[in-house]
């Protein structure tokens, strides 16, 4: 994984603490999708600003990765669910590989700030 990083652009002289992290921490990367346990964390929840409507996507998604998710647990198909953002494939810097990336702009634009959302990898045991 350090050698990919590298090799995509990443700083050299980084790469002994880079290394360093991806061993200390081994439990936390993934390479590929499994049927691992779900993470054992708060669920996060967004406020939205007053009076803003469901954003809408359109049916642009991939369907092979989201059949893999689907298979391995890790989503299901939420029938209630009234906001959505838009699926869509990106190339890998430097390769044929696509990645599954989710575009939140819109959504991002209607919810309040929150200070501090970001995970705190030392609470987690």
């Amino acid at each position: 994984m350090t050698d990919d990083t590298l090799k995509a652009g990443s700083e050299s002289s980084k790469a002994k603490v880079l290394r360093e992290l991806v061993a200390e921490y081994k439990d936390v990367w993934r390479i590929r999708i499994g049927a691992d346990p779900p993470a054992d964390v708060e669920p996060l929840r967004v406020p939205v600003r007053a009076y803003t409507q469901p954003y809408r996507s359109g049916r642009d998604f991939l369907r092979s990765y989201r059949k893999k998710l689907v298979e391995n647990g890790l989503v299901r198909k939420n029938n209630s669910s009234r906001w959505a953002c838009a699926t869509l494939p990106a190339r890998k810097p430097g390769g044929k590989v696509f990645r599954f990336i989710v575009g939140y702009c819109p959504i991002n634009h209607l919810t309040v700030p929150l200070a501090g959302a970001t995970l705190n990898l030392a609470a987690i045991t």
